[in-house]
This record gives C-alpha cells, structure tokens and sequence, in this order.
C-alpha cells in the first residue's frame, strides 16, 4: 500500500533541505515526504499524485514564493486534493503575513501555520503538523481501532440516532447494513438471527441486542447516574460555557459534576468547525472537543453523566423531567445554561438551590422567575435547610 504523502515548498534550497529532513525523522516511517522548490515544479507533483491515486495529507508552503504566494499555491492545491491539509510556512518576525493569513483561515482556505525557524521543533514544527495529520486521518476515515461495529437498517431512525450519538462522542464505529454479506457474516459469527436491530458488537466481543441508549454508555463506561457524594457546583449542559466552567471550577478545588445528556461539547459538538473556543488555535472540530475534556477530567477528578431522557422539552434540545434523586441532594450550587423550558415544562428537580444568594452577571436572579443567561448560582457558604431560591412550578413568559 503506497505511504500518504506530505509535501513542502519553500525556494530556499537550505530551509527546504531543513524541514524535509526534520519531517522525515519524524513521520518517514510512514509518510512520503516529497519538497519541491518552485510552485509550478508543487503543481505538477500535485497532478501526479492525483493520476496515481496517491493521498496528500498535508501542504506545507512558504508564503513568499517565486511568481505565486503560498497562499495561492495552497488554493489551487485544493482543487487537486481536497481532502489534503494545508499549512503556510511563515517567518517568526513576518508581520506582512498576519492579514493575508487570518482572511484565508476565516474563508476555510488555510488550515494552520508552522514558523520558520521552528526550533524547538517538538514545539513549533510537530505539534502542528502532528495536529493537521489527526485532522486529516479523521476527514478522511483512514483505517483504525473500531470501538463498535453496528449491524442495522440503514435508513431507520434507530440506527441514525445511534450513529450520531456515536459522532458526536468521538467514539470510533463501523456500521453494516443488515442485508449485506459483512452484516450477515458478523451476526452469524455472535449468533444472532438479525430479527432484532440494530444490533451493536463491542470491541471486547459483548454483544447488545436493540439497547437504549443508557445500556449503550454503560457498556462502554459512560456513567449514567451520579455518584452518591456531595458536589460544590453542578454543571447542567457540557457546551463550551458548561466545559469551560467545570473545567475551572475542578482547578480551584470544587467537588463537580457535570450533566450533559446527549455528547461532551454540546450542540457545538454538531459543528463542522469552531474557532473561538480557547486552546485550539486552529480551530476545534466535534471530535476534538469531544475527546479533550475526558482527558481533563482524568488529570482533575471531575465527575460526569447522561442522564436517561424524559419527556419535556425546551428550545433547542430535549430536557429531563427527571432527574437522579442523588443529584438532586448533592447539588449545592448549580449552573444552568441559556433558554429556559418551553412553558408547562417544570424541572422539580431543581427546584430549589441552597445557598446564602443567587445572582448573575446581568441582573440578580428573583425568586418566582427563571434566571437569565448565565446565572450561576453561589454563595460564600453552603447552609443546609435554609432555601433562598426558588424555581417556579412553571416557567413565566
């Protein structure tokens, strides 16, 4: 099988001998590493490779080129190997850059940069590359551990919603439709009939006939009820306002949890792209976001689950009516994210938050009403028994 490529352009024969040679080192075992010195000598490698069926995983070219900026170069290689990332090779003190670069990145154009010179390399010239060749092993489904291998209907309900919440939590899947013969082989092989779909096999050969989706995450070890202990803060929602807030709160000491019923990111975990969320400076696509906070969670000791759905909703996403009654208790202050339920919709749940005083950044939080976006709710001291804030039986309009 012929290696992916990685290509660099740069008309400095010096740099160009450079960076191949540290690219080699370190990605030679697995990718071809071609360097060209002109871009119309790149466009021509670039044809070629087309011809012969050969992937590109990642451009590499200089901005200050010989008749063509690497910006045009970069474009144009696009149209040859879309799936291909693209990095511009900049100077460390090359202001002239920064507008140029920044419209590309806004106009989907460009991917990343690498600084010239990139020494530490591990730093400057690795971390990027290796983050563009992740980016792209993800774009283009390049063969790898499955997690899951799904066989089902192809175009029932069930099995999108299954495929999604699998997309959604970065979890790597290989789906087969019921009536093909890898479906068949693979029922036939764990001794199922196919009567009952989907039917989903674990990587450790366990075996769920038509689960629900709490049976799902069990199996692959998404707590779906709380701890039975005693939380400082309770995050409701894992966007990136809910990520971000646990994440901080886990850094000063609290006891956390964070409830998220769906996927880590939430409705941003849908995105195809999202570039103003902090630490990742070339942008974060779902799976990233979804992968990240289960590290930092290992490193803080923050607590996660999803919660079985009920059936209520509230604009843009489904709520639950019910929640753990340990989670209930355990919540001693609690941070609930914009939109409140659609009216007749009522969280008992929580229903009450203890404290000595609710407020938010907007404007204080009065009993009787929902709070505004953001409200989070604290106080310097946590005295059980004494309720100060109230959710209303149902919200008012």
């Amino acid at each position: 099988m012929t290696r992916p490529v990685l290509v660099v352009v740069d008309d400095d024969s010096d740099v160009l001998a450079a960076l191949q040679a540290a690219l080699a080192r370190r990605y030679g075992a697995d990718y071809q590493i071609l360097a060209e010195r002109s871009p119309e000598a790149a466009l021509q490698t670039l044809v070629r490779l087309r011809q012969d069926d050969v992937a590109v995983a990642v451009i590499i070219a200089d901005q200050w080129l010989p008749h063509m900026t690497g910006l045009d170069l970069l474009a144009q290689a696009r149209e040859l190997h879309p799936a291909a990332r693209r990095l511009l090779l900049v100077g460390v003190w090359d202001r002239s850059t920064n507008q140029p670069m920044s419209q590309a990145m806004s106009l989907g154009r460009l991917d990343g940069w690498v600084l010239k010179p990139w020494e530490p390399a591990e730093e400057h010239l690795y971390l990027p590359v290796t983050e563009q060749l992740t980016e792209w092993i993800r774009a283009t489904g390049q063969p790898g551990f499955v997690a899951i291998q799904i066989v089902g209907q192809q175009w029932t309900p069930r099995s999108h919603e299954i495929r999604d919440l699998l997309d959604r939590n970065a979890i790597p899947y290989q789906f087969l439709p019921h009536d093909s013969e890898a479906g068949q082989q693979l029922l036939r092989e764990h001794g199922q009939d196919g009567a009952r779909l989907p039917v989903l096999v674990l990587f450790d050969g366990r075996v769920l006939v038509d689960p629900t989706n709490a049976e799902g995450a069990a199996a692959i070890g998404i707590a779906t009820r709380p701890e039975a202990a005693r939380y400082d803060l309770v995050v409701v929602g894992a966007g990136p306002a809910g990520l971000s807030a646990a994440t901080y709160a886990v850094s000063e000491g609290l006891r956390t949890l964070m409830v998220e019923p769906e996927a880590l990111g939430g409705q941003a975990g849908s995105s195809s792209l999202i570039r103003n969320y902090l630490g990742f400076p070339y942008g974060s696509v779902a799976a990233a976001l979804a992968s990240e906070p289960p590290r930092r969670r290992s490193c803080l000791g923050r607590s996660w689950f999803t919660p079985a759905r009920s059936g209520c909703a509230r604009p843009g996403r489904t709520a639950w009516s019910r929640w753990p009654t340990a989670a209930r208790r355990s919540a001693a202050r609690c941070w609930w994210p914009p939109a409140p339920p659609t009216a007749g919709c009522r969280r008992p749940a929580w229903r009450s938050c203890w404290g000595l005083g609710c407020s938010t950044a907007q404007r204080s939080a009065r009993p009787g009403r929902w709070p505004t976006a953001g409200c989070l709710w604290s106080g310097p001291a946590i005295r059980p028994g004494r309720r100060l804030c109230t959710w209303p039986s149902t919200p008012s309009r």
